[in-house]
């Protein structure tokens, strides 16, 4: 007997083997290219930032020292961010530190010997303070050339002796030294942002 009701075939969609072969290949081939840009595009970000950070330090520590009419000091700190900072006593090494990645603070520092001394007379103010920022060597660095350990401008905003460069470096995984950028330090005191080694000025 021939039944009246109507057979209902169900059509199974899904992936050919093909097809899902297609698309991890193309999942594979953007994986290749993208993800490499994007974490360019990360290690850039951050170098600027890190750039950026210091940089403004600096034009503080500058226009403090003019609107106070006071020697002002920013030093590199190991300790920045306990009840009572002070300024590094080692030199900034790409090999075993950070530089001044380990932070600073910014005070005035009427004997512009580059030491906090808020016991001192008259009292020494601190001004700002920067926390650790960049936690491995193998992250990055902040290293002068030539070596200082503090920066002292004095109420004109100039600063004595010779140039500085600071050198903010990219990380080791990162192999474009177009990366790298500079901030320069002219023996009067302006400091500015460049993308090659600083030249005397």
């Amino acid at each position: 007997m021939q039944s009246n009701f109507p057979v209902n075939l169900r059509k199974h969609n899904g992936f050919t083997l093909i097809e899902l072969l297609t698309v991890v290949t193309i999942i594979i081939i953007v994986s290749a290219y993208g993800i490499p840009t994007l974490r360019g595009l990360i290690w850039t970000s951050q170098i600027s930032s890190n750039t950026s950070t210091l940089h403004s330090a600096l034009l503080l520590a500058r226009s403090e020292a003019i609107k106070r009419s006071a020697p002002v000091t920013i030093c590199r700190s190991t300790n920045p961010s306990t009840a009572t900072p002070s300024c590094a006593t080692t030199n900034s090494l790409p090999t075993s530190n950070t530089g001044w990645g380990s932070g600073w603070i910014i005070f005035t520092d009427f004997n512009s010997n580059g030491t906090y001394e808020p016991a001192g007379t008259p009292t020494e103010v601190l001004i700002a303070v920067q926390d650790k920022f960049i936690n491995l060597p193998t992250d990055g660095s902040i290293i002068p050339t030539p070596q200082r350990r503090f920066i002292s401008f004095q109420p004109t905003g100039q600063t004595f002796g010779n140039f500085v460069q600071f050198a903010v470096n990219r990380p080791d995984a990162d192999t474009n030294a177009s990366h790298d950028r500079f901030i320069c330090i002219a023996q009067g005191g302006r400091a500015r942002v460049d993308t090659t080694s600083c030249t005397v000025n």
